[in-house]
């Protein structure tokens, strides 16, 4: 999470980075508490103020702030995806999916909080994202079938 935070393209109120590829990372790869805690874990630090959100920042106004409805959403999408995979048996896309479906609601709401609209929150918090948060999704279930694979190659031995 603190790598994928720091690739970081401004693109308004909401930055453009790879947090989501790890968001969808953790749902894939740990089970929901697990999933859960790291995604705790990591909005802890940033709230403390470590560095570990989008541009080497931290602190609460980060969770306050016009962003912070995606940063809060981020545990809950997670064990939304752990628990679609793992206890549900769903496949990585609809669990995927069904995660990104989490972090744009409750991101998209409270942008328009800010905002005062929720057309012009969807427009700027939303939409140019969609296509890239799409192709982050695929990317991390590329890497979560190379690493699972790579692990029962290593565990044979």
């Amino acid at each position: 999470m603190c790598i994928g935070s720091q690739i970081t393209i401004p693109l308004g109120p909401i930055p453009f980075t790879f947090q989501l590829l790890f968001v969808f990372l953790t749902g894939y790869l740990f089970h929901p508490k697990k999933a859960f805690a790291i995604q705790m874990i990591y909005l802890l630090l940033g709230s403390i103020g470590l560095p570990v959100f989008a541009g080497f920042s931290g602190g609460i106004v980060h969770i306050l702030g016009p962003s912070g409805g995606f940063l809060v959403s981020f545990p809950g999408a997670a064990i939304c995806i752990s628990f679609l995979k793992f206890k549900k048996g769903l496949s990585d896309l609809i669990s995927g999916l069904l995660g990104l479906f989490v972090i744009y609601s409750i991101g998209w709401m409270w942008l328009g909080i800010y905002m005062k609209s929720l057309v012009l929150s969807f427009k700027v918090g939303i939409l140019p994202f969609i296509l890239f948060d799409f192709i982050k999704m695929f990317i991390s279930i590329y890497i979560k079938k190379m690493l699972v694979s790579r692990l029962k190659l290593l565990s044979s031995f």
